[in-house]
């Protein structure tokens, strides 16, 4: 349909998908994803220019226009044919990303202070840039709830009291 896609091939946080459209200065982005329910609510996350989050009227355009498309008229690509004809090109933005992070915080002073972080990724995607950015100022790091599990371990990824228990009892024991 002549559109080309840049596509981040490996797990990936929302927000990297959204620092992606805003290098790459694209129009739109996307990503799949359940965002903060459980598993079997996935579905995509609209961006727009800048990497920002799509308003209700994009997205109700963007619903709107799927309406009016007849499957016909779509064209289909197998996926391995896209990256061969180059409609569909890799990227790995994920070094940028984090090294954009690191651009904007006071990694000295950080470092002075000798943090002590207990990292909850929730089960999502989020680990290895967190980590990352933790480690380079210098932090000492423990993670929990650090696999990637699709079912977020059985409970909700949101941040709550109910889920954020285990996290707040460790911080005060330790």
């Amino acid at each position: 349909n002549g559109i080309k896609v840049y596509f981040i091939g490996h797990n990936a946080p929302t927000p990297l998908a959204m620092y992606a459209v805003k290098i790459l200065k694209t129009k739109y982005g996307v990503a799949i994803t359940a965002s903060h329910n459980p598993a079997d609510y996935n579905g995509i996350k609209v961006f727009t220019e800048g990497g920002k989050d799509a308003t209700e009227e994009v997205t109700g355009n963007l619903e709107k226009l799927s309406e009016d498309i007849k499957l016909g008229d779509v064209q289909v690509k197998e996926f391995d044919k896209g990256v061969k004809d180059e409609i569909i090109k890799f990227i790995d933005p994920l070094n940028e990303y984090i090294d954009t992070i690191l651009s904007m915080i006071d990694v000295q002073s950080i470092k002075k202070r000798g943090l002590k972080i207990l990292l909850d990724p929730m089960f999502g995607v989020s680990k290895s840039s967190l980590q990352t950015i933790l480690l380079t100022a210098r932090c000492e790091v423990e993670v929990i709830n650090d696999r990637h599990d699709t079912l977020f371990g059985g409970r909700l990824p949101s941040p709550s009291a109910a889920t954020l228990t285990r996290l707040k009892d460790i911080v005060v024991e330790n």
